[in-house]
């Protein structure tokens, strides 16, 4: 085995670790070999932070920041994406909050797509996260490179009650991307146009605008560190 494989076959050990919630194997493999904490994958940049997210292995994630992860520099990728992007991106609103709680400085950071983590979380219709995003001073009319808006992309995404919450929180409908689209003309469907429309107009007339469903902090339940995990097929991960 040469160099590469064995660095290969160590990283690929390591992530195993980070996806099965192994902490034990985790710590004890890093401490033999002398490696950060970090140990960022060559292919994508991903520090094992941002595998314990996606995997959804939160005992990692709060263990990782507690054993201070991000002490020295706010982590990001090849992409520039954060661990907060990352957490809107596969839906884990525990790690999210988390981290959020740590680190709000990481709100306003952008990725080479110039999304934020309020234009992630807006197109997986995340709105518990959107309001906390929101409350602590996103942007609710920031635009990404092509110049689109969290309510562009809540309205391409079908997202009702998403495009409730942005518009409820100031989101201009009328505001055009590079190609000249507005909201109105991203939306989803003919019901999503309407929808839009009765919004602006509860606006207009100063009458409250109804959000239907907004996700509760998934923080204010049972905890969610004791969830079974179901099994993984690591070969289809990696």
């Amino acid at each position: 085995m040469n160099l590469t494989q064995a660095a290969n076959s160590f990283r690929y050990t390591l992530q195993t670790h980070v996806a099965e919630g192994n902490l034990a194997a985790l710590r004890k493999l890093l401490t033999k070999k002398h490696m950060p904490l970090q140990c960022p994958d060559p292919s994508n940049g991903w520090p094992l932070l941002f595998y314990a997210i996606r995997f959804n292995q939160n005992n990692l994630v709060e263990y990782m920041l507690d054993q201070g992860h991000e002490e020295k520099q706010i982590s990001k990728d090849f992409n520039l994406n954060t661990a907060l992007m990352i957490a809107a991106e596969w839906k884990n609103e525990v790690a999210f909050y988390m981290y959020v709680d740590r680190f709000p400085q990481a709100i306003s950071m952008v990725n080479n797509d110039g999304k934020t983590a309020l234009i992630i979380a807006v197109q997986k219709g995340l709105n518990g996260v959107v309001t906390v995003l929101l409350d602590r001073g996103a942007q609710v009319n920031a635009t990404d490179r092509e110049g689109s808006t969290p309510l562009h992309h809540a309205a391409a995404y079908g997202h009702f009650d998403t495009v409730t919450l942005l518009m409820e929180r100031g989101a201009n409908i009328n505001v055009a991307n590079a190609q000249g689209w507005t909201p109105f003309d991203y939306a989803f469907s003919v019901d999503m146009r309407d929808h839009l429309q009765e919004c602006a107009l509860a606006i207009a007339e100063r009458r409250p605008i109804k959000v239907n469903s907004l996700r509760s902090h998934p923080m204010m339940g049972a905890s969610a560190y004791g969830q079974t995990q179901p099994k993984l097929d690591l070969r289809t991960l990696f």
